[in-house]
């Protein structure tokens, strides 16, 4: 999954890290608020497999995938979700390069 080598100048896109907290309303629901804990440039790649449509509670959905080269910054889990150009992004798997040298997201958007 992770590649051997990056280049610093080909991060060149920034990209939003936000992290999912938890709170009760008045009457006791659940809200779920997005904090962004982290900004950073990123390597964007558009792999051309796994891109696919499929039908979720009989509603057509488009699945985008997409591979973000960050600089290594320790606590991102698959709990965070990316933020690029106004589109989230879960995070569906996460590998490191070099030894604590870069993150390589690889991430999931549903419409």
């Amino acid at each position: 999954m992770a590649k051997a080598k990056v280049l610093i100048g080909d991060l060149n896109r920034r990209i939003e890290i936000y992290e999912a907290s938890t709170t009760l309303s008045l009457s006791g629901a659940e809200i779920i608020t997005w904090t962004c804990v982290h900004t950073c440039m990123a390597k964007v790649e558009f792999p051309s497999t796994g891109n696919s449509e499929t039908y979720i509670a009989d509603q057509q959905t488009s699945i985008t995938r997409v591979d973000y080269t960050i600089r290594y910054r320790a606590g991102i889990t698959a709990k965070h979700k990316v933020t690029y150009k106004g589109v989230d992004y879960d995070i569906r798997n996460i590998g490191e390069i070099g030894r604590r040298q870069y993150l390589q997201l690889q991430c999931e958007s549903r419409i």
